[in-house]
């Protein structure tokens, strides 16, 4: 493992360090806002459930009290038609006893209105005791529950005002750990790369002078060998002028033969029409040749700076011709920096779209190769 994975799995390491406490510190704050969520819930429900509870019990009281004055009532209306149905009876037998008996009967008729005002008198005393006790208890519970209240948010307070005062020494603590090692990383990254730079330096300078002088000597030996092929050419392209001029003298004799026989036959086939003898041969002038045989004063020769070669038969000057690819070839390895296409262009005096397709076929062949960037042109 390099020195660069080693730094890159140490600023990993650091970084899901700092992401794992956030998340943690993230998850404590959501527990501890979770926490009161229920709690504020719970003090709702637990509101909720006593106010319901009192309702239910002065509901309760209310029904009771209503049931015993109900029976009450009840019993006393029974007990007054009892009285009277039993005093309509007695009436006939007793008269004497009527007026006792009203009297005795007003006595407990009034008896009975005054416990039963005494027994109500009671029950609203003990109902009002019961209510002042349930509102003392109520008080105590309520005053229980806001004093439990804040002391758990005085306790929730300083802890959180403690965790955050750790957290913030963590935090300072690792974030100085992380600077440290981010400045201790960033000083042994930059010495690695100024070795490395001088390392590379040095081997670009060496491979950049090996490949000079390799360059150097595949353009002289690529020279040498255009310079032996273009004067081997030179010499092919001049012995086949002096054969096609040899030809073209030998010609010219043959052309002249036919010519003189052709004439010595239109003689004797005259002279046979007319019966006349045809003159002898040998006094008959020779026609002029229509092609003068060529001497070597007479072979047309190219100008100097330009070179001629046989193609088919036909005498080519290649001052106005397209370029031969080893001529091409021969220009470009002569310029082991590059060549531009407007510099072929003008040394070739060809048309550029022309130029352009000549080297699109040196390309195909593997003969030269293009810098996309620099768009010139090198020998391969």
């Amino acid at each position: 493992m390099t020195r660069v994975d080693e730094m890159r799995r140490l600023g990993d390491s650091l970084t899901r360090s700092y992401v794992e406490r956030r998340a943690e510190v993230m998850s404590i704050r959501r527990h501890t806002q979770q926490q009161l969520a229920d709690w504020q819930s719970t003090r709702a429900a637990a509101s909720a459930s006593l106010s319901r509870s009192l309702a239910e019990d002065c509901a309760e009281r209310g029904l009771a009290v209503a049931s015993t004055l109900a029976e009450h009532s009840r019993a006393r209306t029974e007990m007054a038609a009892g009285q009277r149905m039993a005093l309509a009876q007695e009436v006939a037998e007793r008269s004497a006893e009527v007026a006792v008996a009203r009297v005795q009967t007003w006595r407990a008729m009034v008896e009975t209105q005054i416990a039963r005002v005494a027994a109500g008198v009671a029950q609203a005393e003990e109902l009002r005791g019961e209510r002042a006790d349930l509102f003392r208890r109520v008080a105590a519970m309520m005053d229980g529950f806001v004093q439990a209240r804040v002391t758990m948010a005085t306790q929730q307070q300083t802890s959180l005002a403690q965790g955050r005062q750790a957290l913030q020494t963590d935090t300072a603590a690792f974030l100085g750990g992380v600077q440290a090692a981010r400045e201790q990383l960033a000083t042994e990254r930059q010495t690695t790369l100024a070795e490395g730079r001088q390392t590379l330096q040095t081997k670009t300078a060496t491979f950049l002078g090996a490949a000079q002088t390799a360059r150097e000597r595949m353009a002289a030996g690529q020279k040498a060998r255009l310079t032996a092929w273009r004067a081997e050419l030179k010499r092919e392209a001049a012995a086949r002028i002096t054969e096609y001029h040899d030809a073209r003298g030998v010609l010219a004799e043959n052309l002249a033969q036919v010519d003189q026989q052709w004439r010595n036959f239109v003689q004797e086939i005259q002279a046979n029409r007319s019966g006349l003898l045809s003159p002898p041969l040998a006094n008959l002038e020779p026609v002029a040749p229509a092609v003068p045989p060529a001497t070597e004063e007479a072979r047309p020769t190219a100008p100097p700076d330009t070179e001629v070669v046989q193609i088919a038969g036909t005498v080519i000057n290649q001052a106005n011709a397209v370029p031969t690819e080893d001529a091409i070839f021969g220009y470009l390895a002569d310029r082991p920096d590059g060549v531009r296409l407007v510099e072929l262009e003008e040394h070739f005096s060809v048309k550029r779209i022309r130029m352009a397709a000549m080297m699109n076929l040196l390309i195909e062949g593997g003969k030269a190769r293009r810098d996309e960037e620099r768009r010139v042109y090198f020998a391969t």
